[in-house]
């Protein structure tokens, strides 16, 4: 089976997201045949550096803007198909023979969901929810499953319209090294996952890391994206 995964460079947690669930893909059938796409890259090469750029300096120094913009974005819940857009989700599910598509990021379900409504086309897309809210950007009409976080963000679905049926409470995708153990060894450790350092998103306080960090009835996994910088403080005031 082939199986493309679409996903953007907004931060980084969209991408590893995407190698999470790439991970679950091939471990339930090495015989599928998986790849990631950026998104952006493929449908607008010569723009998508900007975009991305764009969104990085909104997130770490307008991210009230950012949330407006976000909002909006989500209540419109529309995408401009044009011609040209169209022929190149043509020619991606075709160079790929892709028997079904999943994303990893809200405006990839709102373009293809467009594309399928408008190719009158049947190829299964799967979203994967990575926010623990579940705001309306992420529900498109074409969908046929979500896989979301937690109860709470398949009611949140429920009550913005989407079918029970259609939801599928997996938990947030992350990679198979954070099991590691897991299933031969139990801990009373309460876990905490903190995100956001691709973009420097993390908490800079040295006393609210430093309090997780010296209790031991918590363990703490941090990540930094590739953020070198972050990751040397954070170590310096832990």
């Amino acid at each position: 089976m082939n199986i493309i995964i679409l996903t953007g460079r907004f931060g980084m947690g969209h991408i590893k997201a995407a190698e999470a669930i790439r991970e679950e893909i091939l471990r339930d059938n090495e015989a599928n045949n998986v790849e990631i796409i950026d998104f952006m890259d493929y449908m607008f090469p010569a723009i998508s550096k900007y975009i991305y750029k764009g969104f990085n300096f909104l997130v770490s120094s307008c991210s009230g803007l950012y949330n407006s913009l976000n909002k909006a974005a989500g209540n419109n819940g529309t995408v401009p198909l044009k011609v040209a857009v169209t022929r190149k989700i043509d020619r991606l599910i075709s160079q790929h023979e892709a028997d079904a598509i999943v994303v990893a990021f809200p405006v990839c379900s709102q373009y293809i969901s467009a594309y399928k409504r408008m190719r009158r086309c049947s190829i299964p897309l799967y979203t994967y929810v990575t926010d623990i809210t579940a705001h309306e950007e992420w529900i498109a009409p074409g969908t046929d499953k979500y896989f979301v976080g937690d109860t709470v963000t398949k009611n949140a679905l429920i009550s913005k319209g989407v079918l029970e049926e259609k939801i599928i409470v997996s938990g947030i995708p992350v990679r198979q090294c954070f099991y590691t153990g897991h299933t031969q060894k139990k801990s009373s450790q309460k876990e905490i996952l903190i995100m956001g350092g691709g973009l420097g998103l993390i908490p800079s306080s040295g006393d609210f890391l430093r309090s997780l960090n010296d209790n031991p009835d918590i363990k703490v996994t941090l990540i930094a994206g590739k953020n070198e910088k972050l990751l040397t403080s954070i170590r310096e005031k832990i």
